[in-house]
């Protein structure tokens, strides 16, 4: 890879491409550890954006325990990480393997990397808010090439209620007895999908597998 390339790649990122991953959850269920990282939109678009679409791939592997692996080869530079299972399931440890792979190339989240802890809703699973990014972190984004901007504006076409209608529906899928299919499809599709097309195919095959899930349901037997 050419010192040109590798320092496009690693261009500050805009705040508007971070997410936060909960990474543990305290006994009592009141208080989260997350890490800062890159949203897998984001990554795809700035690859995209300096390699073209042909220009890189990725490849996931699962393993035991819900342990999910990643594979980014950019230029004939392959980087490889393995993301222990994560509270948020397999979209969210597949993700946070893309961006810690990616991080092996330079693309790095735009906030401190160091594990913070914040409050935590069990019941809801989720975070009640986000740690602050930095104004250094903040000011990225003005020093952002305009087409480095571009490309982080595209990231954001799957909004976070288009993550939640997938997670909602993964849900579903946990309460068919399908979790391990609807875990598969995640891992194939790296989280929720590099863009907002993958997101609403990835979608699309949930819903399908889910139907698939229900015609199977055996009638149950009306007594007299």
């Amino acid at each position: 890879m050419s010192d040109a390339l590798w320092t496009r790649l690693a261009a500050p990122f805009a705040p508007s491409a971070l997410t936060w991953h909960v990474i543990a959850v305290d006994e009592a269920g009141e208080e989260a550890t997350v890490v800062a990282r890159l949203r897998s939109e984001a990554l795809a678009a700035r690859l995209d954006e300096h390699c073209g679409v042909a220009g890189w791939s990725l490849s996931y592997a699962p393993y035991g325990g819900g342990a999910v692996g990643c594979t980014l080869e950019v230029s004939e530079v392959r980087k490889a990480a393995v993301v222990n299972a994560l509270p948020g399931g397999a979209a969210v440890t597949a993700e946070h393997a893309f961006a810690a792979a990616a991080a092996l190339l330079g693309m790095v989240a735009p906030a401190d990397p160091s594990a913070q802890r914040v409050p935590y809703d069990a019941e809801a699973g989720v975070t009640l808010h986000d740690p602050e990014v930095p104004a250094a972190a903040a000011d990225a984004e003005s020093a952002t090439a305009p087409a480095l901007r571009e490309a982080d504006a595209r990231a954001r076409d799957l909004s976070d209620e288009g993550r939640r209608m997938i997670d909602r529906l993964v849900d579903r899928l946990k309460d068919e007895g399908q979790g391990q299919a609807a875990s598969r499809l995640l891992v194939r599709f790296g989280g929720y999908g590099k863009d907002a097309d993958a997101a609403r195919e990835l979608y699309g095959e949930l819903r399908a597998l889910l139907k698939r899930a229900s015609d199977a349901e055996p009638e149950r037997e009306v007594g007299p």
